[in-house]
């Protein structure tokens, strides 16, 4: 960390000079939240960094994969967990490096932290580069957006993302020297021969067209189901940008109820509900005690919108409460069915 200590002290030199602020953000995979304490109070003095908690916890969840660095995420719950606290791992055994890993997020705003649901790692780092909307279902592609700009952190986009790119995103290479390329070929082999049946379907990183593949085709946008999600994208953009309640970045502000046998998570942040069905089959989401809502947004545009009733398979609603009920009350009867709530 004594590099980014170092780039912070003269990003200050330089604001002074500039007459204008800037924004250093650690994009660090060790749940250290000291680098964004200011260094007055033994911190780096950063302005944000990167929660790959959220994103593993998010993939587990809607993907079903628990393998490799997936190891040791346990779907909704901690999703619930690290939108509470920012991280999942705070100083416990992480199964996946096998020793204790992280500490307590204290950074206080969860504009310390930058949330995101895929990234140029996460998918380029695959064997064969898919990307999230590759690997889940359309439904649970769109609870995964809802819930990452609802979220009290700040969002980050993967690009293609937004419309669910067909394109894989591979890993690729231009090495000069062919004995270093030729390692990285033979090590992205090793790596993962025990996932691919044939591993010379493994794209060769040097290879013109594996870097081909990965450029975006942006004649898709022409597509009814891409130019949809898009949409879906942009007026969840909009809604982020105009409700108070969701640039909130206080934590102690978000709870959430979530029931990991039905398969349903609903977060409240203020006025704001998220609700999540992420079971396959339709079902009544616990509503009830938040009394009367306006619906926002609703990512099954098919289906009737009607408060009382089932939410479809893989849906999410968004809704703003109109009348002022208690915290505490949020989950209600949920509770009575086992579910848990979390404050």
């Amino acid at each position: 960390h004594g590099t980014l200590a170092e780039l912070a002290e003269e990003a200050e030199g330089w604001e002074a000079h500039l007459g204008r602020p800037l924004v250093i953000i650690a994009e660090s995979t060790e749940n250290d939240s000291r680098l964004v304490k200011s260094r007055e109070a033994g911190g780096f003095g950063l302005a944000a960094l990167w929660s790959e908690d959220f994103e593993h916890a998010l993939h587990a969840t809607v993907t079903g994969e628990m393998s490799g660095y997936y190891d040791g995420y346990h779907g909704i719950p901690d999703v619930a967990t690290v939108l509470k606290t920012g991280f999942v791992y705070m100083g416990q055994i992480y199964p996946y490096l096998d020793r204790h890993f992280g500490r307590p997020f204290e950074g206080g705003s969860g504009h310390r932290i930058v949330a995101y649901n895929q990234t140029h790692d996460h998918v380029g780092n695959r064997a064969l580069g898919e990307r999230l909307g590759h690997l889940t279902t359309p439904g649970k592609l769109r609870i995964a957006s809802a819930l990452l700009f609802t979220s009290p952190f700040v969002p980050m986009l993967f690009h293609g993302e937004e419309w669910n790119a067909s394109t894989p995103f591979q890993y690729f290479t231009d090495h000069g020297d062919p004995e270093l390329a030729k390692a990285v070929r033979e090590g992205r082999r090793r790596e993962f021969a025990a996932f691919i049946r044939d591993i010379e379907d493994i794209p060769d990183p040097q290879a013109r067209e594996t870097f081909a593949r990965s450029k975006l085709n942006w004649s898709e946008l022409q597509e009814p189901a891409r130019a949809a999600l898009l949409e879906w994208y942009r007026r969840l953009i909009r809604l982020r940008r105009a409700t108070p309640d969701l640039t909130d970045g206080r934590l102690n502000r978000v709870h959430i109820s979530y029931d990991v046998d039905a398969q349903w998570i609903v977060v409240r942040r203020g006025a704001v509900v998220v609700a999540c069905n992420l079971s396959d089959q339709a079902q009544a989401l616990p509503l009830e005690n938040f009394g009367p809502m306006d619906v926002l947004l609703y990512s099954d545009q098919e289906a009737p919108v009607e408060l009382a009733g089932s939410r479809p398979p893989e849906s999410v609603l968004i809704g703003r409460i109109t009348s002022a009920r208690p915290t505490e009350e949020v989950g209600g009867a949920a509770a009575a069915r086992g579910a848990k709530h979390y404050e």
